[in-house]
């Protein structure tokens, strides 16, 4: 019985891209990363939790549970960066918005 290859995330993070029909470029511009930043990670780069992010906010149809495997942080550090940066973030907006009024 022959071992099955094991698919890395940055070979399957080029799959996503060309199955949507979109180059480098196109692809790492929606995540506002430039094209060398993707093809980082596409050969081999380890994925950071702001690559995930990023890569969550600009696709989200992209089903990352399904990909996660040894080239990734363990999910559930990944989705508790996002999760406490994404609040901080909405703190920051909020407190952005409660001054602007204030110095009104």
């Amino acid at each position: 019985m022959g071992r099955k290859s094991r698919v890395t995330f940055g070979e399957k993070l080029r799959l996503w891209r060309i199955r949507m029909g979109l180059n480098q470029q196109e692809f790492a511009g929606k995540m506002g990363l430039s094209r060398t930043t993707l093809s980082a990670y596409e050969t081999g780069k380890r994925p950071t939790a702001s690559f995930v992010r990023a890569l969550k906010r600009a696709y989200p149809q992209i089903d990352l549970s399904a990909y996660i495997d040894d080239n990734i942080e363990e999910p559930t550090v990944v989705q508790e960066r996002v999760t406490i940066e994404d609040r901080l973030e909405r703190i920051e907006e909020k407190l952005d918005r409660l001054l602007e009024r204030l110095s009104q």
